[in-house]
């Protein structure tokens, strides 16, 4: 049963410490809210950020999680869900962010299945013919 308490990730402990925060009237919990990730292992002077380093934010993150393990998508059917959802990115960063290999914890597949190559040939076809249709549009229109 506690169990169910317990964050799964940065984006849900964040929530749980800003509930914690107001709930226990803790104020200096928002020393931990107002912190930017880092990796643990890294020293402090180096200024990296976890954010950075992933070339994602742990929203966008929290995003994928739910999408790769609730909802069970692979890099296509993600790339489609997200074209719809994300509108503060172009096609092409959304198929860069979802073709990251370095985060594979909710996805066990690459390591089950052959490669994704098809549903990224897919994707990158797709981004070729939005840019197509937008050059068209800007064509006929000037």
């Amino acid at each position: 049963m506690c169990s169910s308490l317990i964050p799964t990730g940065k984006t849900d402990l964040r929530g749980f410490i800003g509930w914690a925060e107001y709930a226990f009237e803790l104020p200096c919990l928002r020393d931990f809210l107002d912190a930017v990730p880092t990796a643990e292992l890294t020293p402090l002077e180096s200024k990296q950020t976890d954010e950075e380093e992933m070339k994602m934010t742990y929203a966008e993150l929290s995003v994928f999680g739910r999408l790769r393990k609730v909802d069970r998508q692979g890099p296509y059917s993600m790339f489609q869900t997200l074209l719809h959802t994300w509108d503060h990115l172009t096609p092409s960063e959304i198929a860069v962010k979802g073709n990251n290999p370095d985060d594979n914890r909710y996805d066990m597949r690459p390591f089950l299945l052959p490669q994704f190559d098809l549903a990224y040939r897919k994707m990158d076809q797709e981004i070729e013919m939005m840019k197509a249709m937008e050059e068209g549009r800007e064509l006929n229109g000037g």
